[in-house]
């Protein structure tokens, strides 16, 4: 009802706006019969803008022409420029782009010819949006970055934010994110300064199409949407096309097809009725892309063609392209794959033509002209040369042998110049023909070059970025790891002379808090590093959700009193009854999700309410879980940042404290769970953390479909291990974790021994293999082992986790891997896998 509300409101205003727009019309027109030149100019030039903003192209194209016709009668350059300009946005807005670019050149050229830098400026900028349209990136650049160049000059801020966002999306379309990322954010900075709620507006849907691009689509929805609301409330149409396109991209990347068709469908229906022949192809082509992947191929295939006549018609070349691919893919899947082909040859044809087309049309005309020099020469030749042979016969008939003669020599001559002229323009056709070649190679070598320079300011970029982020690192773990430890080795000094008993119980309880700190920062790094390499498992087994949310429900109140704070308030949110809340999903796991986020939430919440809980979603296959507070806020800008390593948001008072790992570990987990993670809010009004898993049920015949859980008592009885183990701390580790399991465990500290023991002892059934050992290393003694024991098990177990170290095991011959520090449970699983 509330959205049916706001539509109706929408178009309340649009009809006003629109009246509001007639009758400023009509009194426009009114003062042109009573005007001077000059000033009925400035009024067309007025009703062609008025016409431009009520999406009325054709109209605003004549008003243009108008002001032209009077600009020449009265040779004004400046004001020819002007109404050069405005002819050319028309033809913008009409996707007229080949034409607006020319009008562009040549008010350009005025305007330099009169020293008028704004409006320089202007036309270049205008003409990088023209060649952006075609596709010509290259040709886009360059003007870009002259009008930007001509902006600072001047010292025009709002305009140098303007051409630095338009430089972006260039940036962007070439797949240079971080170069298009940079000029985003410095525009956005510009924006924010000037108060200009457009131009914030639009580098906000450019930073959503980064993210977009880089697959981040569940950060970009929430963007997209709050674009579409501020171009719904400043009333700019063509913005709300835009917004549409791409709400519908992120929901057809998120597999959202019905919500990207409705997009998609809205966008292209606005932009038919505004007129804009660019985004009507291109969303009519994006639907029927969408419709094909339903399986909608009849519909599919109406709305592609539609949208290829519309670029054919009007030149677009790049839209054009898109639709033959679609149609291509629409024939494929209703089996015509004769038709499919030709549509494939089209497409390549078509982009063969567009790189050609405009060399090969002016090597003609340069053969056309030479051609037609030449025969006029040798037809000049011949009339004189009759011209004399009249004259001569006219004074004398005696001299008729001499003529001949001279007629054969002349003759002679003409067939002489004949071959010497076929042979000059044989010579001439090779030369353009080197030369075409010599352009062609030029042409590569410089977009090669080019692309490498892309492609090294990127690796530049994010190497400068990993060594900040690794110089972050290094202090942070410094400071956070050097704070406990302080605590644990001052107060286990002083507890060597004599203190009270009271005393001594405090200063061992703040040694035990410290050491649970320290601890929970080597958890912290051990976690992200098993996320990074793929080391960490998922166990899933019953989970009772309610009773975890209880839990943690008394645990963090507690934390919260420990803190003498009776100004926050924590409350829990159960969607289901205790008795049908039990779930398939691994517990641990997602505790430690929950924990982190109600960490964050205390730390940054004085006083007020944290709430967190669950609630089913789409249709019962997901579960939402959120924690909300009432605390100081992340901004809109770090919503993305702050799932990243390292990356802190500091609080309102103070600085901030912790690894800056708890976010990235839970983005990790919920990933490994099978679902996604989000933050939505503002600074200084709180900010709700959102997170789903796939939500699977107990079923009623009490069969549980997780993982079977091993038992942990007398499955490998009669089982022999050789533990190869260097470190014998180590191997008193993994002689308590299989002492339950009533293996035979035979001990030995290196490879030599270990390849001996193999050879000698047959009833040996499994080796634990450590990597790092002395003289011979562990995979060189796999190596040996596996030549005269193919078969029997070994297990990779180190401390080297890195993905080439354990590709380096694998290749050795190992038959299973498990890094340190190892889990009890999962080496007990590895090893029953591989010898039960």
């Amino acid at each position: 009802m509330g959205k049916l509300l706001s539509l109706f409101a929408f178009i309340l205003l649009l009809t006003g706006s629109l009246s509001a727009d007639n009758a400023k019309e009509d009194s426009l027109l009114s003062l042109v019969p009573r005007a001077q030149s000059r000033k009925r100019i400035d009024i067309y030039l007025e009703l062609s803008a008025l016409k431009i903003t009520n999406s009325s192209a054709d109209k605003a194209a004549g008003y243009a022409k108008t002001a032209l016709d009077i600009a020449n009668d009265i040779n004004s350059p400046l004001l020819k420029a002007k109404s050069l300009e405005a002819y050319s946005l028309a033809a913008y807005f009409q996707a007229q782009y080949p034409l607006s670019i020319e009008l562009l050149k040549n008010a350009y050229q005025l305007y330099k010819s009169q020293n008028n830098s704004v409006g320089m400026a202007n036309s270049l900028n205008r003409l990088g949006n023209c060649y952006d349209r075609l596709g010509n990136y290259l040709e886009a650049l360059a003007a870009y970055q002259k009008s930007l160049t001509i902006e600072q000059e001047i010292g025009d801020r709002a305009n140098v934010a303007k051409v630095m966002n338009n430089l972006g999306i260039v940036y962007r379309n070439l797949k240079d994110y971080s170069h298009a990322l940079t000029l985003f954010q410095k525009s956005r900075e510009i924006a924010i300064q000037l108060e200009d709620s457009l131009g914030i507006t639009s580098t906000q849907n450019n930073l959503g199409t980064i993210l977009l691009d880089l697959g981040r689509y569940d950060e970009a929805l929430p963007i997209f949407l709050h674009v579409l609301e501020l171009h719904k409330r400043q009333g700019n149409k063509y913005g709300v096309i835009n917004a549409y396109d791409n709400l519908g991209l992120t929901h057809l990347r998120l597999g959202n097809l019905e919500k990207a068709v409705a997009y998609y469908f809205q966008g292209a229906q606005m932009a038919h009725n505004l007129n804009e022949k660019y985004q009507e192809a291109q969303g009519l082509n994006n639907l029927g892309t969408v419709l094909s992947k339903q399986g909608k191929l009849s519909e599919a295939l109406k709305y592609a063609q539609q949208a290829n006549t519309i670029a054919k018609k009007h030149s677009i070349r790049q839209i054009e392209l898109e639709t033959m691919l679609t149609l291509a893919e629409i024939k494929h899947k209703e089996g015509a794959d004769n038709k499919s082909r030709i549509y494939l040859l089209q497409y390549i044809r078509l982009k063969d033509s567009v790189f050609t087309q405009g060399l090969s049309e002016k090597a003609a005309e340069f053969q056309v002209k030479y051609d037609v020099k030449s025969q006029n020469q040798a037809n000049e030749i011949l009339n004189q040369e009759l011209n004399l042979t009249q004259i001569k016969t006219v004074k004398s008939e005696g001299v008729i042998f001499l003529l001949l003669f001279g007629a054969a020599i002349t003759t002679t001559l003409l067939i002489i110049l004949l071959w010497i002229y076929r042979k000059l323009r044989k010579k001439t056709r090779k030369i353009a023909s080197m030369n075409e070649e010599l352009n062609r190679f030029n042409h590569n070598l410089e977009e090669t070059i080019e692309r490498r320079t892309l492609e090294l300011s990127h690796a530049l970029n994010k190497a400068e970025e990993s060594d900040r982020l690794k110089t972050a690192f290094l202090t942070n773990m410094s400071h956070e790891i050097r704070t406990p430890l302080n605590g644990i080795i001052g107060f286990s000094k002083m507890l060597e002379d004599d203190l009270p008993r009271e005393i001594r119980k405090q200063y061992m309880e703040i040694i035990d808090e410290r050491g649970q700190h320290l601890l929970q920062i080597i958890n912290d790094i051990i976690n992200i590093a098993k996320i990074e390499s793929g080391q960490l498992t998922i166990r899933k087994s019953t989970c009772q959700v309610n009773n975890l949310l209880n839990l943690l429900l008394l645990e963090y109140q507690q934390t919260i009193a420990s803190k003498a704070n009776d100004q926050l308030h924590l409350i829990t949110s159960k969607s289901f009854a205790d008795t049908d809340s039990t779930i398939i999903t691994d517990g641990t796991r997602l505790q430690e999700v929950i924990g982190n986020l109600l960490d964050n939430a205390i730390k940054f919440t004085e006083e007020g309410t944290i709430e967190f809980g669950y609630k089913p979603i789409s249709n019962d296959k997901e579960l939402l879980f959120w924690v909300k507070d009432t605390g100081y806020g992340v901004p809109i800008e770090n919503h993305a940042r702050i799932f990243e390593r390292f990356n802190q948001v500091s609080p309102p008072h103070g600085e901030s404290s912790g690894t800056g790992l708890g976010l990235a570990i839970s983005k990790g987990l919920v990933e490994l769970l099978g679902g996604t993670i989000w933050v939505e809010g503002n600074n200084g009004r709180g900010c709700t953390f959102f997170f789903t898993i796939p939500l699977v049920k107990l079923q009623p015949n009490g069969i549980n479909p997780a993982e079977p859980l091993l038992p942990l008592q007398h499955v490998l009885t009669g089982k022999t291990i050789l533990v190869v183990e260097d470190d014998f701390i180590s191997f008193q580790y993994l002689e308590s974790i299989l002492r339950d399991v009533n293996a035979a465990l035979i001990h030995v500290k290196n490879g030599e021994d270990a390849v001996e023991v193999c050879q000698m002892n047959t009833k040996i059934d499994l080796v634990l293999m450590d990597i790092q050992l002395p003289f011979m290393d562990g995979c060189e003694t796999t190596r040996k082992i596996k030549i005269f024991r193919k078969n029997l098990p070994i297990i990779a177990q180190t401390a080297d986790v890195m993905p080439e170290d354990k590709i380096r095991c694998f290749e050795s011959g190992c038959d299973d891997f498990i890094g340190k520090p190892i889990d009890p449970d999962e080496l007990v699983s590895i090893i029953a896998k591989r010898i039960l």
